[in-house]
């Protein structure tokens, strides 16, 4: 097992932090560049009427504006699935009476110790949309269900949790079950 001997904070900001590790495997010293950032949750919300919600965003750090569904990240001592329903509601103005955790994926393993946790969002009722001061979306969309895998098909999902996402509904929809239910 490697064991880390040394640990030095380069950047710690409000979303992320950028750490230098030295570790030690073999009786030999290795460093690794760590982004260390709270968890994620993305939420699949599906209307009584077999619509997908999804949201048109601009995404700075890709320069794109970007089709996706409701994310976000988990504040601190927040459950996912507590910061599911507060992000869900936050964006689209909708609440779930179930949310069912799909899986759970890390998102870029090699880099960051960020864990995302995927739910599907059912039974939605209106609830009150409040975004974040810094969060701009541009449009909340419905979708029909049976055009989801048109989003695949002419790539207009771009993110890799997006499309895990989407893979984990269809995968759950045929009857595949779930990882959890909450």
């Amino acid at each position: 097992m490697n064991k880390c001997s040394n640990e030095k904070i380069f950047y710690n900001g409000k979303r992320f932090s950028l750490v230098q590790r030295k570790y030690v495997r073999n009786n030999k010293e290795y460093t690794r560049d760590i982004l260390l950032t709270n968890p994620a949750v993305v939420i699949i919300p599906i209307t009584s009427d077999h619509e997908v919600i999804l949201l048109r965003q601009y995404r700075e750090a890709i320069e794109l504006q970007n089709l996706e569904f409701p994310a976000g990240i988990v504040e601190e001592k927040e459950e996912p699935i507590e910061a599911a329903r507060r992000e869900l509601e936050e964006e689209t103005g909708f609440r779930a009476n179930q949310l069912e955790l799909l899986t759970t994926v890390y998102s870029s393993a090699g880099i960051t110790n960020e864990k995302v946790y995927i739910y599907l969002a059912t039974d939605l009722k209106k609830g009150n949309k409040k975004l974040d001061q810094d969060e701009f979306i541009e449009e909340v969309l419905k979708i029909p269900e049976d055009q989801i895998l048109d989003l695949l098909k002419n790539d207009q999902l771009i993110q890799s949790n997006q499309k895990l996402a989407l893979f984990m509904y269809i995968y759950h929809k045929r009857g595949n079950g779930s990882h959890d239910q909450k």
